[in-house]
C-alpha cells in the first residue's frame, strides 16, 4: 500500500518498511499505536507531525543485549566518572575554606556584664 499511495520518497522506494525500531526511535503517537499491535495486525490511521500513517506489524523481537566487549569502554568511562564525582563531593564536604585576600573576621565580643556594687 505504501508503495502505491505514499508521498514520502523513501517510503515509496522500500514499500514503507521501517525495519526494526524501538519505542524511543519514533514519535510518541506512532510508537503508541505500533507497540499496541500484535504481529500481523494493521492499525487504524495514525496522525503524527509527519502526516497520516497506517501501520502493519510484520514481526516483533526483543533487542539482544550487547556483548560485554562492545560496551566495556563505556562501562569503564561511566565508573571512572562516577568515582570522580563521588570523590569531589566528599572533598567538598570535608573542605575548610579560608579566604586569604581578606583578614579573618573577629569573633563577636559579648557585652561586659555590669559591675556589682
Amino acid at each position: 500500500m505504501a508503495g502505491e499511495v505514499t508521498e514520502d520518497p523513501s517510503g515509496k522506494a522500500n514499500g514503507g518498511d521501517l525495519g526494526y525500531f524501538t519505542k524511543e526511535q519514533m514519535v510518541p503517537e506512532f510508537s503508541e499505536a505500533a507497540f499496541k499491535l500484535d504481529k500481523g495486525q494493521i492499525s487504524e490511521p495514525v496522525k503524527t507531525q509527519f502526516g497520516w500513517h497506517v501501520i502493519k506489524v510484520e514481526d516483533k523481537r526483543v533487542k539482544p543485549a550487547p556483548k560485554f566487549e562492545d560496551v566495556k569502554p563505556q562501562i569503564e568511562n561511566y565508573i571512572t566518572r562516577k568515582a570522580q564525582a563521588e570523590l569531589v563531593t566528599k572533598l567538598r564536604a570535608e573542605a575548610k575554606i579560608e579566604r586569604m585576600d581578606k583578614p579573618a573576621a573577629k569573633p563577636e565580643e559579648k557585652p561586659a556584664a555590669p559591675a556589682k556594687k
